[in-house]
């Protein structure tokens, strides 16, 4: 199983603050049945990700002891996306790939965000919307999650969200987009060992429901057919 969004790299985020945090969130992850993992630390300006890839190489000498397979991409803030540009994006997309797990502003939509999203297609990118359920303007207007997948975007659900309060707006929203087939990914957006227990309860609640087919799972499979062929 993959876990898309987690905050495990040692150091440089609100996720795990040293290599011992990311030991124990690794080893939690694999107790939950996660197999392949893809590093999301937070990136506001662009240089962060070089802070990124240095923490990358002891998260993964970690990640072989447990058994995993980590990856790096990152949580990439509408503000870096302003600052950067549409154009230049692979270092920041996800294991490799053209998906993009782009966050905005909880609170304000970006202004214009909907020709941006459709430069970053029309230059070759597939936005992922990092948990649409946290957005007050979605839980106000569902039409917006919507308008976001009718333009190409995949939307990913963090498994807190749907385990969230009975009467969250949160909640209410995140099993929304499940049920409307709306959602390609559940995630933890795991910052510490004990965000797996939400991601537990949410396979086993919502396990026929689970999504099962990505652009970003797919885009890694032909990466592994490639090498597969090289190797041969």
């Amino acid at each position: 199983m993959i876990d898309m969004h987690v905050h495990i790299l040692p150091g440089v985020d609100d996720g795990a603050k040293d290599a011992d945090m990311t030991r124990a969130m690794m080893k939690r992850a694999a107790d939950a049945g996660i197999t392949f993992m893809v590093a999301t630390p937070h990136v506001y300006r662009v240089e962060d990700q070089l802070r990124n890839r240095r923490a990358l190489r002891v998260a993964r000498n970690i990640a072989h002891e447990a058994g995993l397979k980590l990856n790096l991409g990152c949580e990439f803030n509408y503000r870096a996306l302003i600052e950067s540009g549409t154009q230049e994006l692979d270092a920041f997309c996800l294991s490799g790939t053209k998906c993009l797990l782009l966050e905005f502003g909880c609170d304000h939509l970006m202004p214009r965000w909907d020709a941006v999203v459709s430069e970053m297609m029309d230059n070759g990118y597939l936005p992922i919307i990092a948990h649409p359920e946290r957005y007050s303007y979605i839980q106000r207007d569902f039409g917006i999650a919507l308008e976001m997948s009718s333009l190409g975007c995949e939307m990913q659900v963090d498994a807190c969200g749907l385990m969230a309060g009975m009467l969250s707006a949160e909640r209410r929203t995140a099993r929304k987009l499940l049920k409307e087939g709306l959602v390609s990914y559940v995630a933890s957006d795991a910052h510490s060992p004990e965000d797996y227990d939400d991601f537990e309860k949410a396979y086993r609640t919502f396990r026929g429901e689970w999504p099962r087919k990505s652009r970003l799972i797919a885009q890694l499979r032909a990466q592994r057919k490639e090498r597969t062929e090289d190797d041969s």
